[in-house]
């Protein structure tokens, strides 16, 4: 538990550098002044308005994918499992660019919605493929996964090309992983999602554990593996929706960290996993945030992009450790 500690040391030591960090920058002493005198000071708007709202929503985004691909990775047992390559990222996000198209209002409530509706469907489609045992144990389910990603995509692409010039970017930012917009204030929900759904992972862990262990050892163990995958599954969907609906589409985060926390951890026993996992991926992305504002003051780049610059390398760096270590 002391690596766990660490890593929630690090990421409020990364909070503290993200509220610091900006076109304005604001030292550590300034931080500490305008939270005991908020009057005294400019930079209390600075940080209230702005930054803290941005800051927790690449937490809870963080730890909302860490979370969810920690849960993919057992329950279809395979270790490129998570939202975005099982296409969940990708309905979610078309059913958001649709309710962005059609301007239903309050938009505040008709985004979500469509991002958890375009969610489902997508998770549905991979529900019925997961009936199909040999699809599911030939590792088909990730190929089925990236089909669903680039059919949405498809659809997005189309109906980006029907918007407005003053639209269009907007959209392409905020498909590539934007933050630091009026989005930013829907954190809070994301974040009680979040810590819900933790509880229910932590009191299956057994179950989580069995499953690893394979089905039948699980069925054999009294799990109902049926059950417990479909709960699982439901939750990744509902975080990866409200995820979507934040900041778009963020890759990487919900692959790497579970790899990231498995190899600091030196287990994969999902009453440690399932904090370690949540917390590295929260570090990951606030560190491409940090990267991104400190690359530049005047133009905005996109977090989830500097995510896919991390999380590529770092991917790649465990897979062929991986298959160095299974030569050996």
């Amino acid at each position: 538990m002391k690596k766990i500690f660490l890593l929630l040391l690090l990421n409020i030591t990364f909070i503290f550098i993200s509220l610091s960090v900006g076109a304005a920058h604001i030292s550590i002493s300034d931080l500490w002044s305008s939270l005991f005198n908020p009057h005294s000071s400019d930079s209390f708007f600075i940080l209230t308005e702005l930054r803290f709202p941005r800051t927790m929503a690449l937490v809870s985004i963080g730890l909302a994918l860490g979370f969810s691909g920690t849960l993919l990775q057992t329950l279809l047992d395979n270790p490129l499992s998570e939202p975005y390559t099982l296409g969940l990222s990708g309905g979610a996000t078309l059913g958001a660019v649709l309710a962005l198209m059609f301007g239903i209002k309050p938009i505040w409530l008709t985004l979500p919605m469509g991002a958890v509706l375009g969610c489902v469907l997508a998770t549905l489609l991979v529900l019925y493929f997961l009936k199909n045992k040999i699809l599911w144990k030939a590792n088909s389910i990730i190929l089925i996964g990236v089909m669903i990603s680039l059919f949405c995509g498809s659809f997005v692409t189309l109906i980006i090309s029907l918007l407005e010039p003053t639209q269009v970017q907007l959209a392409v930012y905020w498909m590539m992983g934007q933050v630091g917009s009026e989005k930013d204030l829907w954190w809070p929900a994301l974040f009680v999602i979040f810590v819900f759904s933790l509880f229910l992972g932590l009191r299956h862990h057994v179950d989580l554990d069995r499953i690893l262990l394979g089905e039948d050892t699980a069925i054999n163990l009294g799990t109902n593996v049926s059950s417990v995958r479909l709960l699982f599954i439901l939750i990744v969907c509902l975080l990866t929706s409200l995820a979507v609906s934040i900041a778009g589409l963020v890759g990487f985060v919900g692959l790497v960290a579970p790899h990231v926390s498995y190899h600091i951890l030196g287990t994969r026993r999902h009453y440690k996993t399932l904090l370690a996992s949540p917390l590295v991926g929260s570090l990951l992305f606030l560190s491409a945030d940090i990267l991104a504002r400190t690359f530049s003051y005047d133009i905005e780049i996109p977090s989830g992009s500097l995510m896919a610059l991390l999380g590529a390398p770092i991917l790649i760096y465990y897979l062929v450790r991986g298959l160095k270590n299974a030569h050996v």
